[in-house]
């Protein structure tokens, strides 16, 4: 044998693991971030889930005479008994 040189005897074959083996030939695993997930985006998920909760949401009745003070805010506001009222409040 030589230092520098290769030696014949080792083998040239490549040998292969347990799972490429037990792969089908000419299919190759590509490391995919999503790997094993649907590929729908965690945000479309979320909101998804978020108008599922909301329409299951049990409905709040206001009370007659009351009227929001402001767009989207949960108060609201009886001039005739002038008193708040809160959703949350029941």
């Amino acid at each position: 044998r030589s230092a520098l040189g290769v030696d014949r005897d080792l083998s040239t074959q490549v040998v292969l693991t347990g799972t490429q083996a037990a792969e089908k030939p000419g299919k190759h695993w590509v490391d995919k971030p999503n790997a094993g997930y649907s590929g729908t985006p965690m945000w479309k998920l979320a909101l998804e889930r978020k108008e599922q909760e909301d329409a299951a949401a049990p409905c709040v009745k206001i009370p007659e005479g009351f009227k929001p003070t402001q767009k989207g805010s949960e108060w609201y506001y009886s001039e005739k008994r002038q008193v708040f009222w809160r959703t949350t409040d029941g």
